[in-house]
């Protein structure tokens, strides 16, 4: 049975019947990409890449893990229709990619399973687009390096899957323990963070075209000891996370620590504008009043909550682009590290609060740049 026509972005049969004739045709011939696209009729053809542009917009604007850091150049909110069209520019050049041994190793991917999958085959190629040119830090090269640690059965650190939580639920532990399935507190990465702390960080070498490896693989195999036996929990790739942001902030790019700062502290659930670019004068006049009123509301929560001067210090922090836990417990106006995160918690809590009932994820980011200047 052929899928039904419900979205404005599926390509229709007739179109599909004709993109695959034409595959079976090119296929044969083993022709590169580029003369498969070239033998569709034009109103096939301006239609299948006016489909893909829908496509990708609605992936970008439904999917809220595409409005972080790692996806800036696409983003809507920063780049408008141009973060659209670079994604639309990557996914034709992604089909149009030849190897030595298939000639369209991507452009195949389309026509899997037969005609009436095309439109899903399109929508997992974007995704798949997006996740191979997201930008990447450090973290990512760690986290890639301990599962190759993991895999090897010289080292007690294993790696396993708990499918109840998703197709990716992957954690770490070691052999023979039997972590709790829980997300760890606070106080137990703090613990964690504490006692590998001391390992001393590989400098990056002078014109190195690759980042430092940051700690060698024996260091590294240590230190993932020391996590999972000490963690009573399961060690995953997002807790991996937070304790390398808090491990190794100069070797991360400050608008991705800027981010993560206020999501896993703040656990604010909005996009962070962390360029500090867009201003009330970025709204309609009828939301600009809205938001006046939401931000309003912030504020005296703020003062309420006795935190409008330790924001007014994370707010020059902000602006210096060094806004880090560690950084900011040095400031004498925060007791400790638990105080800057129980601030930043009651900060997240406010605001989510308060722009989570805003019909437009792109106002509550604006708002949030005005609290933050007005506070």
């Amino acid at each position: 049975m052929n899928e039904s026509i419900n979205n404005p972005a599926d390509i229709t049969e007739e179109y599909r019947k004709v993109l695959i004739s034409h595959w079976e045709d090119h296929y044969s011939k083993e022709n590169k990409p580029a003369s498969y696209f070239s033998s569709l009729p034009n109103t096939v053809l301006e239609d299948f890449y006016s489909k893909l542009e829908h496509q990708c917009l609605q992936i970008l604007t439904k999917n809220k893990g595409y409005n972080q850091w790692a996806y800036n150049k696409y983003r809507i909110d920063i780049n408008g229709n141009d973060g659209v069209l670079t994604l639309l520019s990557e996914v034709n050049e992604y089909f149009l990619l030849s190897s030595d041994n298939d000639k369209n190793v991507n452009l195949k991917e389309i026509f899997k399973n037969g005609e009436s999958k095309i439109n899903r085959n399109l929508n997992q190629a974007i995704k798949r687009v997006l996740v191979n040119n997201r930008g990447r830090t450090v973290i990512d090269t760690l986290l890639r390096r301990i599962e190759n640690i993991a895999d090897d059965t010289n080292n007690v650190i294993t790696r396993n899957r708990t499918e109840e939580h998703g197709q990716k639920a992957d954690y770490f532990t070691t052999v023979n323990k039997f972590p709790e399935e829980r997300p760890p507190t606070n106080d137990e990465i703090e613990h964690v963070i504490s006692l590998v702390g001391s390992f001393k960080e590989t400098p990056p070498k002078k014109n190195a075209k690759q980042a430092s490896r940051i700690y060698t693989t024996k260091q590294l195999v240590e230190i993932m000891e020391i996590i999972c036996n000490n963690l009573p929990t399961d060690v995953t790739p997002g807790t991996l996370e937070t304790i390398f942001i808090d491990l190794i902030p100069d070797f991360l790019p400050e608008e991705f620590l800027i981010e993560k700062v206020f999501k896993i502290y703040g656990k604010v659930t909005f996009p962070i504008d962390t360029k500090h670019k867009f201003t009330i004068n970025d709204l309609d006049p009828s939301k600009q009043v809205i938001v006046n009123a939401a931000v309003s509301d912030c504020v005296n929560e703020a003062k309420r909550a006795g935190i409008q001067e330790k924001c007014k210090i994370i707010k020059e922090h902000l602006i210096d682009k060094d806004l880090n836990i560690n950084t900011l417990a040095n400031e004498k106006i925060f007791d400790s590290r638990k105080d800057v995160e129980e601030t930043l918690k009651i900060i997240g809590e406010i605001t989510n609060k308060l722009f989570l009932t805003m019909d437009d994820e792109f106002i509550s980011e604006v708002a949030f740049n005005i609290f933050l200047d007005k506070i």
